[in-house]
């Protein structure tokens, strides 16, 4: 729990924030709510639930990286690429993946 609440204050590295919370376990939250939940509402719900906490999480990541300021930017636009996902995946559901 406390690791949670560690990544959504941001004082998780940018690099685990992003390739671990919110790339690897994104994928598999991801595709948990396809298979398990058919694409219901359900399923769509919490890839939206855990979009918003995963992209809080790597923003404020990202503003605490003492690194390169091009990983920073990089991993800001990737939690605003993949909001525009989450906001498609509100509107249309699972229905452009083929899942009803």
């Amino acid at each position: 729990m406390e690791l949670l609440k560690k990544f959504f204050n941001g004082e998780v590295t940018l690099w685990k924030s992003y390739w671990l919370v919110f790339w690897l376990l994104g994928w598999l939250v991801f595709l948990a709510a396809i298979f398990l939940f058919k694409g219901n509402m359900v399923g769509i719900l919490i890839t939206l639930i855990w979009a918003a906490y995963t992209a809080i999480g790597v923003w404020r990541s990202s503003n605490n990286y003492q690194g390169k300021k091009v990983w920073s930017i990089l991993a800001k636009i990737a939690v605003v690429s993949n909001t525009i996902g989450a906001s498609n995946l509100m509107l249309y559901g699972f229905a452009p993946l083929g899942i009803y």
